[in-house]
């Protein structure tokens, strides 16, 4: 059986991160739609891990996805923000888009000159 090339980015997910609290009181459905949600943001790096309802809803493929949407706010996993959503975390652990540049482009530079 031939394995599928995965293209482009990768999201982080700690090992363990089924056994945080939050994560398993939000539900399997909800877990799997977070899991989504972290991969979209990891392949959408610009967006500093905000998500547009219209994606959100509908694009990550899971049945119910408002009502994940919304548990997933209740227990602080996301912020709804009007027509798209966060992912809190996000910054924390990945960066702001405009600084991983900026170190990239600074790196670059410390390459030409040396």
């Amino acid at each position: 059986m031939a394995r599928f090339n995965w293209p482009g980015r990768f999201a982080a997910l700690p090992a363990v991160y089924y056994d945080d609290p939050t994560v398993i009181a939000v539900g399997t459905n909800a877990e799997l739609w977070y899991v989504r949600a972290l991969a979209w943001c990891a392949a959408h790096p610009k967006t500093d891990g905000v998500i547009p309802l219209e994606v959100a809803v509908n694009r990550l493929g899971i049945p119910g996805a408002m009502a994940c949407v919304n548990i997933c706010a209740t227990h602080g996993l996301i912020a709804k923000n009007g027509d798209s959503v966060s992912v809190t975390s996000w910054v924390k652990w990945n960066g702001k888009w405009r600084d991983i540049q900026e170190r990239a482009a600074k790196r670059a530079d410390a390459k030409l000159t040396d």
